[in-house]
């Protein structure tokens, strides 16, 4: 149990460390131009917006722009 719940917290470390520095932004700049792509916007101009967007914004504030569009992925 004491591995298991240490290698948890370790991967989560891992994780938040990752969105801090940045090295998940290809992660993240992909979601967005997926979504952006879906709701019908063309691949070029997804692209660019997607870029802008994971630079200038939270995750917290693209977390929220994702649950207004899919508010079944809101618990609230």
């Amino acid at each position: 149990m004491g591995k298991f719940l240490f290698g948890t917290v370790a991967l989560a470390l891992l994780i938040g460390i990752a969105f801090q520095t940045g090295l998940a932004d290809p992660l993240v700049k992909w979601q967005v131009q997926s979504a952006l792509e879906e709701s019908g916007v063309s691949e070029e101009r997804a692209e660019c917006m997607s870029d802008r967007m994971v630079d200038r914004l939270s995750l917290f504030q693209l977390y929220k722009l994702d649950t207004r569009n899919n508010p079944s992925h809101f618990p609230y």
